[in-house]
């Protein structure tokens, strides 16, 4: 949401000035409520999905915090004065491959019937502190952001 808010800014802002402020409120709200029912949808989708895996359980709770997550992701994006501009971080490129390779290693394992557990253990524990590890840095960049002053209102 923050990407797509970033950039229907340059567009934004010349619809505002061309059809008025309050039209483009109205269609961004509408964009907004539309983007949080597709995510509904497929958050639907997912939890119905897990129903035919063997260890999975279909929760309305998930469903409903997913719902919720969209809708606070496309309000933030929508309400938020300093958008991020997100580059990659090097420990989230690391964690895509350690993801990757994890996932093909636990399908080879199963394929070749090795016995796993190590594997598990290992690679659940890399790709935790790797997902931790990159979110807490992206927080850090935008904690760093969000402390910089605005240039909002200055004169150029």
């Amino acid at each position: 949401f923050a990407l797509a808010y970033g950039v229907m800014q340059l567009a934004y802002g010349a619809l505002g000035d061309r059809y008025g402020k309050p039209r483009v409120i109205a269609f961004a709200s509408a964009w907004c409520a539309l983007a949080t029912l597709a995510a509904a949808v497929l958050s639907l989708l997912m939890e119905s999905l897990q129903g035919f895996l063997p260890v999975r359980v279909a929760s309305n709770v998930d469903l409903g915090l997913n719902v919720l997550g969209a809708w606070l992701g496309a309000v933030m994006a929508w309400v938020m004065e300093k958008p991020v501009k997100v580059k990659p971080l090097w420990v989230s490129k690391v964690n895509t491959v350690a993801q990757i390779a994890f996932a093909g290693a636990v399908l080879f394992a199963l394929a070749t019937r090795w016995p796993i557990t190590q594997l598990l253990m290992f690679g659940i524990t890399s790709v935790s502190l790797l997902t931790l590890a990159s979110g807490a840095l992206y927080m850090r960049d935008w904690v760093r952001h969000m402390a910089e002053p605005s240039s909002k209102g200055k004169a150029s």
